[in-house]
């Protein structure tokens, strides 16, 4: 009868541990789970701040008076506004670009 009586008390020992253990474990896993969740809110509380602060700049008359000038080409009353376009590139100097082997430029040295 007692050792009937140890070895319930040892199984009822042995599941209140894995019971307590695996409780413990769980309780891990979610503070890890909370840690990243918590490190999520701060980057996205960081993101909102800096995306705040460029709308409060791209509201302000320097960025509207910056973004018209550049883009829209505008300018103030009095002003000329200028464009400049890229040069269009000729045949003859897209040809001298391309690289000759070693035989064509001696040919063209002594023939043309």
């Amino acid at each position: 009868m007692k050792k009937t009586a140890q070895l319930i008390f040892v199984l009822v020992l042995l599941l209140t541990s894995f019971s307590l253990l695996r409780s413990v474990v769980a309780s891990y896993q979610k503070m890890g789970s909370l840690n990243s969740t918590q490190k999520q809110i701060n980057a996205l509380r960081d993101e909102k701040e800096r995306l705040k602060a460029e709308k409060e700049y791209r509201q302000t008359p320097f960025y509207i008076e910056k973004t018209a000038r550049d883009s829209l080409g505008l300018g103030k009353n009095g002003e000329t506004v200028l464009v400049l376009t890229q040069p269009a590139t000729s045949s003859a100097l897209t040809k001298s670009k391309i690289p000759q082997s070693n035989l064509e430029a001696w040919f063209d040295l002594f023939f043309n």
